[in-house]
């Protein structure tokens, strides 16, 4: 942190640095986590994942931040933090709760007219979704929401495409819930 004074004001700025980790390493082992959780729901029009270098730069940029909210620009996200006052978590444990904790909020699921409180779930397991990318930073301070800052925090970002919400021609995701869940029955049905 740094002390400025001028003219009777004192201002104190933090320097925020931010290292982006190589996740490479874990690319694999990401996705094949997401296509477990996917397997599991057994709809009939679950497409696999595969990775896009295009969605992990954006989610790299959107990381780089070291802002901890989401930027509803398009495209499905799934962000988690964890901060340590020792050294940062390694980045395989970050990766493993992120995605451990998203597939959690399964028990939170409930068909409704928003994904309440399992949002992440619902977009890792989106059955038209079928893109992602991922990205890792460590911040030395993160900002969380407009009024509150973490401290040594590791930074985990999923983009996804197509996203589950926020769709061209702004339906909504219980009309998009819907849609898949009827079209669902329909298969289950016609094949029984």
């Amino acid at each position: 942190m740094v002390k400025l004074q001028h003219i009777g004001v004192t201002l104190f700025i933090r320097y925020c640095t931010c290292v982006l980790i190589n996740i490479r390493p874990f690319q694999r082992a990401i996705l094949q986590a997401h296509n477990y959780y996917r397997r599991v729901e057994t709809a009939a029009n679950m497409q696999n994942m595969v990775w896009d270098n295009y969605l992990a730069a954006r989610a790299a940029q959107w990381s780089e931040t070291c802002y901890f909210e989401h930027q509803r620009r398009g495209l499905g996200e799934n962000l988690a933090y964890f901060t340590s006052t020792g050294r940062p978590l390694p980045p395989r444990t970050v990766v493993q709760r992120s995605m451990g904790l998203w597939a959690a909020e399964k028990r939170l699921w409930r068909w409704s007219t928003s994904c309440g409180a399992a949002c992440h779930f619902t977009q890792l397991i989106w059955a038209s979704t079928n893109r992602v990318g991922c990205s890792l930073s460590y911040c030395n301070f993160l900002r969380v929401g407009a009024s509150s800052t973490q401290r040594n925090a590791m930074y985990f970002a999923c983009f996804y495409n197509p996203p589950y919400v926020g769709r061209r021609g702004r339906r909504s995701v219980k009309q998009t819930s819907r849609e898949e869940y009827l079209g669902l029955l329909r298969e289950r049905h016609e094949g029984a």
